[in-house]
């Protein structure tokens, strides 16, 4: 049970690294506009 949390964390840190870089690439986009990308991945 112990590695669903930690990957479950492993996750969330990568989501949120991943739209910190978005973020900079495209500093005018709507948040929105990231889970479309996310779709096409």
């Amino acid at each position: 049970m112990k590695e669903v949390i930690w990957f479950s964390v492993l996750v969330v840190v990568l989501v949120l690294i991943c739209t910190h870089f978005y973020n900079l690439s495209i500093p005018d986009h709507e948040y929105p506009s990231f889970l479309e990308f996310l779709k096409h991945v």
